[in-house]
């Protein structure tokens, strides 16, 4: 995350606030600046990576360096649509935070299981449409590392889609 600059109408922001752009460019390679393109941020960026591929839900809370604050990894099984949101909460708690304090949100997206997929994105779509905050979506074992990389060209609007590995296995109808 890059520090807006003086053409920014962010530029006199408050000290314990930081306004920050996501890959906001021009076709010309211009950064955007503006209220559309620049999001007034908490100096302590907090970003929320899920994957729920299997039964063992992932949380983490990282950091803007990618350094792991806090983590939650938890068998929750058949549970999880009902537990998702509760252990989000519950892992921002314990470091004194709230829904609120989340900067960006980096979601799985597989492969993995199909239920589990669409449970933990679309709690991450949702949560990021109700904060207002950019959602990245990651595959592979640098998940993480990908998902942040996703942040910085993060663009209002978008959402994760699930990369389940394979086609569906849908049966045939029978007569």
């Amino acid at each position: 995350m890059e520090r807006c600059g003086s053409r920014c109408v962010a530029a006199g922001a408050p000290p314990d606030r930081i306004y920050a752009h996501f890959g906001n460019v021009t076709p010309t390679g211009n950064l955007r600046h503006g209220p559309a393109a620049c999001r007034l941020y908490r100096r302590n960026v907090v970003i929320l990576a899920v994957k729920t591929d299997n039964p063992v839900v992932e949380l983490y809370l990282l950091d803007d360096q990618t350094r792991v604050l806090d983590r939650d990894v938890s068998q929750v099984g058949k549970r999880l649509s009902e537990e998702l949101l509760g252990r989000i909460e519950n892992l921002l708690e314990s470091g004194d935070g709230s829904l609120e304090s989340i900067t960006g949100i980096i979601a799985y997206r597989g492969p993995g299981s199909f239920t589990g997929l669409r449970i933990g994105l679309s709690v991450t779509n949702a949560l990021a449409y109700a904060l207002g905050v950019p959602i990245a979506g990651a595959t592979g074992e640098a998940w993480i590392t990908e998902g942040v990389s996703g942040l910085e060209t993060w663009e209002p609007g978008k959402s994760v889609t699930a990369e389940y590995g394979g086609e569906a296995n849908i049966s045939e109808r029978r007569t």
